[in-house]
This record gives structure tokens, sequence and C-alpha cells, in this order.
């Protein structure tokens, strides 16, 4: 099968863990376009997966977004199939306090979501 230059299952994936980032710093897509000189809707279309962000431009969206590069790449191979979900905004939302919480909550968090998992199996 021949290789096509345009965005793939992986770009949603990186262009998801992307959004995920800037609305857990509580930066807004146009703040984001701003500081790397692009326009929101550029911004828009990495964080949907529509256009393959370079390396390059990755490392300076990590920049901007205070992380490392290699945070959006984790755990990602070009040989698996990666179903991506849609995350709502409380689910975001969710993610940003849940990495506020001391490890100890965190642990009672986790411990709380088993439980409730278990219950509705």
């Amino acid at each position: 099968m021949p290789r096509t230059r345009g965005a793939n299952g992986l770009d949603t994936v990186i262009g998801k863990r992307i959004r995920a980032r800037r609305v857990s710093v509580d930066m807004s897509q146009e703040e984001l376009a701003k500081k790397l000189s692009l326009s929101f809707q550029q911004v828009q279309k990495y964080e949907k997966g529509m256009n393959r962000v370079a390396a390059s431009r990755l490392i300076e969206v990590a920049n901007v977004l205070g992380c490392d590069s290699v945070s959006f790449l984790k755990g990602l191979s070009s040989g698996q199939a990666i179903e991506a979900r849609d995350l709502s905004e409380d689910a975001f939302k969710l993610a940003r306090r849940y990495d506020n919480l001391p490890d100890n909550l965190r642990r009672v968090v986790v411990a709380t979501l088993r439980a409730v998992e278990q219950i509705e199996a």
C-alpha cells in the first residue's frame, strides 16, 4: 500500500494531545496561534488531525505549552491501529483538576473510578 502524505490516525491522536495540553494550561486556540504566528484555523486543523504537524512545529507547540514534545508522541507506533476518541470538555476539566491533586488523592480517585467500573460491569 503506498504511503500518503496527508494526515492519518496518528496525526489525529497527536492533535488531540495538543488540544488536551492547551486546555489543561487554560489557553485558547487564538492565544496558541498568536504565539506560534499561525491562524487559529491552522491550530484547529492540527488539533482535529486534519493537518500533519511537522517535527519542528511540534517542538514549538511544546515550548509554548510548557511541556516536552515527546509527551505528544509517547506510546505511539506507526504500525499500530489507533482509535482516537473525542473527549468532552468535562473530561478535559477533570483531567486538569486531576493533575493538580496530590498523589494520595489521585490514588483515591483512581480507586473510586475502578469501583464504579466494576459496579457498571
